[in-house]
């Protein structure tokens, strides 16, 4: 059951096939791994039998110390780690633009196309004319890649996508007023207060 949830969390076939791939590598090892490859194309034609007891199977091993393991590593297989790489390749200090990047990789993803966040960040380079690693100010550019994101999300390079990204443009106004606040160090109480998002974060 880990390794079903694992693979429904997640859109797109290659996220579906690494999230199904690490999980099941975790949980069971090499050994049993190639029983568990045929059933890839299964499970991936039939999502919604799956998602039948979805959420009752989800509230029992929410608690399951393996299961919160295999998210771990799941997670930081596709988006802490690969975010930390760009962060530290663009000489990223603070806080808020790490946060930042950790955002824009999982919901653009790391691939090669032209919504994912190695298109954002090479846009908004050329925009600034370098990154904070050639010695432009991190703010300034930070500022701009929140702005690039914001236009892709409005209008993504694939349509399929833009009914439910263009709702999700509040995630750039949150960290814009964060900004624009100037809680770098991600500092609380952190009061939000946009047009979709009214909180304090302790």
């Amino acid at each position: 059951m880990v390794f079903t949830l694992s693979i429904i969390v997640s859109s797109g076939e290659k996220c579906i096939f690494e999230q199904f791939h690490y999980t099941i590598l975790y949980g069971v090892g090499m050994r049993n791994y190639e029983c568990f490859a045929d059933m890839f194309k299964f499970l991936s034609k039939g999502m919604k039998s799956l998602l039948k007891d979805f959420k009752k199977s989800w509230k029992e091993l929410a608690g399951d110390a393996s299961f919160i393991k295999a998210q771990d590593f799941v997670v930081d297989k596709l988006y802490y780690t690969p975010s930390k790489k760009y962060a530290d390749k663009l000489e990223l200090k603070l806080p808020i633009s790490r946060a930042f990047l950790y955002d824009t990789i999982i919901q653009h993803g790391d691939g090669g196309d032209k919504d994912s966040i190695s298109t954002l960040l090479g846009e908004t380079s050329d925009k600034m004319e370098g990154s904070p690693a050639d010695g432009v100010d991190e703010v300034k550019w930070l500022s701009a890649l929140i702005q690039v994101r914001w236009d892709d999300l409005k209008n993504p390079s694939n349509k399929d996508t833009k009914d439910e990204w263009s709702k999700s443009t509040g995630r750039c106004d949150v960290f814009k007023q964060i900004l624009d606040d100037k809680n770098y160090d991600l500092k609380g109480p952190i009061k939000i207060k946009t047009s979709e998002y009214k909180v304090t974060i302790p």
